[in-house]
């Protein structure tokens, strides 16, 4: 029943999972049942990109992308030790974003 507020430099990743929006910032993991979609345009003019159908990334914490399989990349991100999905049609954009 709280409302945190947080900034837009402290997300890492935005995540779906069925109905349920989770949002990893640098202090902790948020829920929302906000849209990715509509979060993607919010954060958009903050450096954030769509990287899978499930997933939104602050490009401000970026550390490794590593080729996968069929096209497919895994991202790493600051802060975290998870692997991130990149999938097939947002890795041209990504590339692009990251200057590669």
């Amino acid at each position: 029943g709280e409302i945190h507020y947080l900034d837009p430099k402290d997300i890492l990743y935005i995540s779906k999972e069925e109905k349920i929006t989770k949002i990893i910032a640098k202090h902790g993991e948020y829920e929302t049942k906000t849209p990715l979609k509509d979060l993607e345009t919010r954060l958009a003019p903050f450096h954030f990109i769509r990287i899978h159908k499930a997933y939104l990334v602050n490009l401000d914490y970026v550390v490794r992308l590593t080729p996968w399989f069929h096209g497919a990349f895994h991202l790493q991100l600051q802060g975290t030790d998870e692997m991130l999905p990149v999938s097939r049609s947002y890795v041209k954009n990504l590339r692009m974003r990251l200057e590669l």
